[in-house]
C-alpha cells in the first residue's frame, strides 16, 4: 500500500471520526479508555508497572513524552486508537476486496468503504433493561467491536492480519494444517500470533 493510498480521502475521514469518538467516549463516559491512561500516569508515578500485555501502555506513554498529565496522554492514548481503527479499516477493505476478486464479483469501491464503515461502526444496541437495570451492557449479545477497552481496539487489527493469513495458509490446498507446520508459507502467521500476545 502506497502512502497516497493511505492517506485516501475515506481513510483521513476514518482516522478524524474515529478520534473524535474515543476524545468522546474517553471524556464523558466512564470506561477502560481512562482506566488504561491512569495506569500510564500510575506507572510513570513508580506506583505501578507495564502490564504483560504492555504494548499499548508503553505507545501510549512513549508518544506522550513520558507524561504524569492527562490530557497529553488522552492524545497519544486516542491517536494509537484511531491509527488502530484506521488500520483495521483498511485491512478490512482489502480483505472484502480480495475477497470480491478472487469470486469473481464485481462491485463499486463505495460499496466496499460503505461496508467497511459498517463492520467498523457495528455494535449491538443495549436494551433498557439489560444497560441500567442489569448493568450488564454485553450480555446474551455478540459483540464484534468493543468500543470501551483500548487494549482490545489496539489488539483487533493485528487479528484481523491473522485471521486473513490464516485463512490464506488454510485455503491453499497443499497446506493442511495451517499455521501448525512451521513452513515458510506460515511465518507471517507465527510473527502476526507473537506480536498479539504483546498487545
Amino acid at each position: 500500500m502506497t502512502i497516497k493510498k493511505l492517506f485516501s480521502l475515506d481513510n483521513v475521514i476514518v482516522l478524524l471520526i474515529t478520534f473524535c469518538i474515543f476524545m468522546y467516549i474517553g471524556t464523558f463516559i466512564g470506561n477502560d479508555l481512562r482506566v488504561h491512561l491512569l495506569q500510564v500516569i500510575k506507572i510513570n508515578n513508580g506506583e505501578a508497572s507495564y502490564p504483560p500485555n504492555f504494548l499499548y501502555y508503553f505507545l501510549a506513554n512513549f508518544f506522550s513524552l513520558f507524561s504524569k498529565d492527562i490530557v497529553p496522554l488522552y492524545i497519544s492514548g486516542f491517536t494509537i486508537l484511531s491509527f488502530s481503527m484506521l488500520l483495521q479499516y483498511v485491512v478490512t477493505k482489502e480483505i472484502i476486496s480480495a475477497s470480491l476478486a478472487y469470486s469473481k464479483v464485481k462491485v463499486s469501491y463505495s460499496f466496499i468503504i460503505a461496508v467497511s464503515v459498517s463492520l467498523l461502526l457495528f455494535f449491538p444496541i443495549p436494551d433498557y433493561y439489560h444497560l441500567v437495570e442489569l448493568k450488564l451492557m454485553y450480555l446474551g449479545k455478540v459483540t464484534p467491536h468493543v468500543w470501551h477497552n483500548s487494549t482490545i481496539i489496539f489488539l483487533q487489527p493485528f487479528t484481523l492480519l491473522l485471521f486473513w493469513e490464516e485463512y490464506k495458509v488454510i485455503s491453499r490446498k497443499k497446506i493442511k494444517t495451517s499455521c501448525i507446520q512451521g513452513s515458510n508459507a506460515t511465518n507471517r502467521c507465527y510473527l502476526i500470533k507473537i506480536l498479539s500476545y504483546i498487545f
